[in-house]
């Protein structure tokens, strides 16, 4: 038999955690469709010598949502091998969406995920009003890697609530009218549904997202209606605190699983500047709402964030920064002068939350465009202030009121301690992930996690082995968000396919910027190391990091 691809002489690490075995892989018709010794001709072979072959990488929480309707290659995760990505995460998105409110789903796109407002407006073709139409209008257009779908509340909510669903929660009849658009969506095949409770998440008008706004009973009747169309994965955006879960978090998890009888995905446990042992306490107490499917995302990289005070989203859970998202430049140069301004900054901060207490020491100047400002790059807002006799958060206002804004820093927000992180990714109740591909994108970019996590901590820390790494980036994956044929290297299964060299597969720490936004705008990006190549349904994506020009991706249906 004549097969359209074999590689040859691979190191096969199939998924499924079992040791790697040394033999070749046959494909045909997008498929696997045989492992081992393999005697037959084919179109074309690659000789994998000193080379791992895995399953493509399963990236399950993403904000690609506007970015493919320009970008159909999903950049940068696929150079990093990710062949298959879910959407709608964090319950943002763009559809459901009608041609008179674009613009609040552009606004929550701006706020949260950093995206230049021209880039938006240009890269959005708007072929779609519905979510089943705007899945179909992604498949439509053809997509480098496969693409799965988590309905997101925060439109829904508008679009049956119009700018009540930032206001109050739905009452019956709009519940009702919700309900009916999310059974539609996931006849359509849409994995399930994602929201939000994240004191981060602030939207259109600088007011919390719509989907923060759901009450309890709300998504409780949401969780239903996924369960009676034949079950999915929820996932929710929930940590108020670094690393905890509080009682109403708790409680919420418990609701949900209970009236949705599947996972419910929640992010996420980080590591606290101040006490990294924490996350490890929270899966330890919460072991019996976990072992019933509360699946907790943790991730493997510092949460670094760059941002300057013209788009502070680091702050955006503290209520005094909400009208500054609406303001221009010179207002926000007044506002930080108020003093009555700083007061309540420094009074929300304060208190405990995401971001919160003595945030100084782990604040760097990374640039800025004043002359006079040059000697402070590189030191901490904490130092800074000792040397001057002053406070550091007056610091940070003053600074940027001196150059006008023009002056960014760099957080080390959470995730700072590795032999935590460690135990973390390598614990089976958690799920790696938390790339946040697509959104961010003025500050961080995670996308590279799956390479970074097999540089760092399976290579160089040896935290897990190479086998168990991979089938917790794939076949785990897979299986939590009911995504199948995907994510082992057996015969029948889909023949997504990472190669890469073990001995230098990785990805940087800190982002790169990048002009290729539509209109020339910027965006962080990372570029990985040592992958080799990338196949994507048996067609080749990326070889040596040229891409072939194909956009084999498939549409993710949910089979119920």
């Amino acid at each position: 038999m004549k097969h359209d691809l074999i590689i040859r002489n691979a190191t096969i690490i199939d998924g499924s955690g079992h040791p790697a075995v040394t033999g070749d892989i046959a494909i045909a018709d997008g498929k696997v469709v045989a492992v081992g010794e393999i005697t037959g001709s084919a179109t074309r072979t690659i000789d994998a010598a000193g080379l791992a072959v895995a399953p493509g990488f399963i990236d399950h929480h993403t904000h690609y949502d506007a970015q493919i309707c320009w970008d159909p290659l999903l950049t940068p995760s696929s150079w990093h091998g990710v062949t298959t990505v879910v959407l709608g995460n964090c319950g943002l998105g763009v559809a459901p969406c009608k041609p008179d409110r674009r613009h609040v789903a552009i606004d929550d796109l701006v706020i949260i995920e950093g995206m230049p407002r021209s880039a938006i407006e240009a890269g959005l073709d708007w072929q779609w009003e519905s979510f089943p139409e705007y899945m179909q209008a992604v498949t439509n257009n053809g997509t480098g890697i496969n693409v799965g779908f988590l309905a997101p509340i925060t439109p829904f909510r508008h679009y049956v609530m119009g700018d009540d669903a930032i206001e109050r929660p739905a009452n019956e009849q709009e519940q009702q009218q919700i309900g009916d658009l999310l059974s539609e969506t996931f006849a359509a095949g849409a994995l399930g549904f994602a929201t939000s409770k994240l004191p981060v998440d602030v939207g259109y008008k600088g007011k919390p997202v719509a989907s923060r706004i759901a009450s309890t009973p709300e998504l409780e009747g949401y969780a239903r209606r996924l369960s009676s169309a034949g079950g999915g994965t929820i996932q929710i955006a929930l940590i108020s605190e670094t690393g905890k879960l509080s009682d109403y978090e708790t409680d919420l998890l418990d609701r949900l699983l209970t009236a949705s009888n599947g996972p419910v995905v929640w992010l996420c446990l980080h590591t606290d500047n101040n006490d990294p042992d924490l996350p490890l306490r929270t899966l330890a107490e919460n072991d019996a709402l976990i072992q019933r499917g509360a699946v907790p995302e943790v991730c493997c990289r510092p949460l670094i964030m760059q941002f300057n005070l013209n788009s502070p989203f680091t702050f955006a859970h503290l209520d005094c920064f909400g009208p500054v998202f609406l303001m221009s430049t010179a207002e926000k140069i007044v506002q930080f002068k108020d003093p009555e301004f700083r007061q309540n900054f420094r009074q929300q901060l304060a208190e405990p939350g995401l971001i919160s207490g003595n945030i100084w020491p782990y604040i760097r100047v990374q640039s800025s465009s004043l002359d006079s400002q040059q000697s402070l790059v590189d030191q901490t807002l904490a130092s800074i202030a000792t040397e001057r006799g002053t406070d550091p958060l007056d610091l940070l206002l003053d600074l940027g009121i001196e150059a006008e804004l023009n002056i960014d820093f760099i957080f080390a927000a959470t995730n700072n301690h590795e032999t935590q992180i460690g135990k973390l990714l390598a614990d089976p109740r958690t799920t790696i992930g938390l790339s946040d591909g697509g959104a961010h994108a003025d500050m961080l970019c995670d996308a590279g996690y799956a390479t970074y996590t097999l540089g760092r901590y399976t290579r160089e820390l040896g935290v897990m082995s190479l086998e168990q790494t991979i089938k917790r980036l794939t076949a785990d994956q897979a299986e939590l968000f009911g995504i199948s044929n995907r994510g082992l290297i057996k015969p029948g299964y889909a023949a997504d396919l990472v190669l890469f060299d073990p001995d230098s597969v990785g990805s940087p720490k800190t982002p790169k910027w990048a002009d290729d936004l539509p209109g020339g705008n910027r965006r962080m990006i990372t570029r990985p190391t040592g992958i080799a190549a990338v196949l994507v349904n048996g067609e080749l994506l990326f070889e040596q990091g040229e891409y072939s020009g194909a956009l084999p991706g498939q549409r993710i249906v949910a089979e119920r």
